[in-house]
């Protein structure tokens, strides 16, 4: 689903012809979903909660991403 994710918002940058500052924002959260996809294994499932917490920071660094590419666009 996070490659879905990245997929579709590439997507959108295509669609909406949104700047490249957009696509650094994309990269980044391509970044933060791929290391929060290491934290938790099947067999350890410590890290759970830190994986969780990540993913509210995946959020904001899209919201900036997408709001400043509409702002400066």
């Amino acid at each position: 689903m996070h490659v879905a994710a990245v997929v579709s918002m590439v997507a959108l940058w295509q669609v909406a012809r949104l700047p490249a500052l957009y696509l650094v924002g994309v990269a980044i959260v391509a970044i933060l979903l791929t290391y929060e996809q290491s934290l938790v294994r099947d067999d350890d499932l410590s890290q759970v909660k830190k994986a969780f917490d990540l993913n509210g920071y995946v959020g904001i660094v899209y919201f900036v991403a997408t709001a400043l590419s509409l702002y400066l666009r």
